[in-house]
């Protein structure tokens, strides 16, 4: 499959996160501020979707949930996340990139909350979609996530 024809599956699908790792260790996907729905077992259901304008709600990590930019080129993505919504005014401004160190080290309590996840989220992410899975890789995360069905399945006896 293409980039760009994969790109239009990011787009063209919203997708459950189904797991993570950040250096070996599980990621515990839990969004502060999000209503949110659950499978038959009980699970929370976490999902990406990937708009055409590139923006992005990514699940908060004992955190509320963070809006960010992507940008994909070939078969890499990166989200860029605005520090001025999570600074409240009492940190450098700017966008957070990968590798950039300012999203790591922070000092100030309003930012504090969402360095785990910009952390996880600053990167450069390959990503590989086989099927209905997307699979997203940097260094120190993978990710991934299903194709959600829950719209199809509710017209499939239709």
């Amino acid at each position: 499959m293409s980039s760009c024809g994969q790109r239009e599956v990011l787009v063209d699908n919203s997708w459950i996160l189904i797991g993570g790792t950040f250096k070996g260790k599980l990621i515990e996907f839990k969004s502060t501020d999000r209503a949110f729905f659950t499978d038959k077992n009980g699970r929370v259901i976490r999902s990406l979707h990937f708009s055409e304008d590139e923006t992005i709600l990514l699940p908060g990590i004992n955190s509320s949930d963070i809006s960010a930019r992507w940008t994909s080129k070939g078969n890499e993505i990166c989200f860029s996340i605005d520090s001025m919504k999570y600074s409240m005014g009492s940190f450098d401004p700017g966008i957070f990139l990968p590798g950039d160190s300012k999203a790591y080290n922070s000092s100030t309590d309003e930012l504090k909350e969402f360095e785990e996840a910009m952390r996880i989220y600053a990167q450069v992410f390959e990503y590989r979609i086989s099927r209905d899975t997307l699979s997203l890789f940097s260094k120190d995360v993978k990710l991934w996530a299903v194709r959600d069905r829950r719209i199809d399945d509710m017209f499939k006896d239709l």
